[in-house]
């Protein structure tokens, strides 16, 4: 699924800054959520919700990684292509934690 960054904040994607992208990547997953979720299992989910666990823009991209303590279990995805102007979310599903031992190098 590909959505474009909201054209409703103030300034053009010339002005994206960090900050603008995190409001975004927040809100677009905010959106995603809540077109999908089950109101009769869970609530709505809100922008106080959710929080970014990893941000990193390289070169004229953007990515950030968001979770949600109420949409547990799901991470989400946000890509920024500078490029072409568009985001795309990936929404993914923890399936199990394990601790690897790592030689020393």
């Amino acid at each position: 699924m590909t959505e474009v960054i909201y054209q409703d904040e103030p300034g053009s994607r010339k002005n994206l800054d960090p900050d603008r992208f995190l409001r975004a990547a927040k809100r677009l997953v905010v959106d995603n959520y809540n077109r999908h979720y089950n109101p009769a299992e869970v609530e709505a989910l809100t922008m106080d919700d959710v929080y970014i666990v990893m941000f990193a823009k390289v070169l004229g991209n953007w990515k950030a990684i968001v979770a949600s303590n109420v949409a547990r279990g799901l991470i989400y995805e946000v890509s920024y292509s500078g490029h072409r102007a568009e985001a795309t979310i990936d929404v993914f599903t923890k399936i199990n934690s394990a601790k690897v031992a790592i030689e020393r190098l």
